[in-house]
């Protein structure tokens, strides 16, 4: 991983005002870990800052990995599939060690779905014939997942713990 995260050219954007503060960031895939810079703009050059602010002190380019997770352990649960009717129903149960769920519609109508509460047509999330769901951050829920069309539909899932 290059340690030169940080390369300032004054003609792309940044204004060199006295006090100007940026951050830089870089990660090290292998490591995992994350180097955090913070410069500020001292009338000639971009210097490390020396803290103070309401940011606290600053971490000086590479020298206080903060570790995260770049990826995530996860273990696949089997494929499943579900059926959906115009009848609400639970087509893949709460689950508290849930890390992820995908849901891809086979179907040849919309199917909508209710998180942790019962579905309605044309409400909830709404997938589309031969659309995949990927619960994110903004929809992961562990909840039951509840889902009707108006029709009939089939629902490919995986799901992870």
């Amino acid at each position: 991983m290059s340690r030169d995260v940080f390369d300032y050219d004054s003609t792309k954007g940044l204004s060199s005002a006295d006090g100007q503060t940026v951050v830089a960031i870089a990660a090290d895939p292998t490591s995992k870990a994350l180097f955090v810079a913070t410069y500020v703009w001292n009338g000639s050059a971009w210097v490390p800052s020396t803290g103070g602010g309401g940011g606290g002190g600053a971490v000086t380019q590479g020298t206080v990995p903060w570790i995260v997770q770049a990826t995530q352990v996860i273990t696949p649960l089997a494929p499943a599939t579900a059926s959906v009717t115009n009848v609400d129903s639970v087509v893949v149960a709460s689950n508290a060690s849930r890390k992820g769920l995908i849901v891809i519609n086979l179907g040849l109508v919309n199917v909508n779905f209710g998180c942790g509460a019962t579905s309605i047509l044309n409400g909830g999330i709404t997938l589309i014939p031969n659309g995949t769901w990927v619960m994110d951050t903004f929809t992961f829920t562990t909840s039951a997942i509840h889902a009707i069309c108006p029709g009939a539909a089939t629902l490919a899932i995986q799901e992870y713990n």
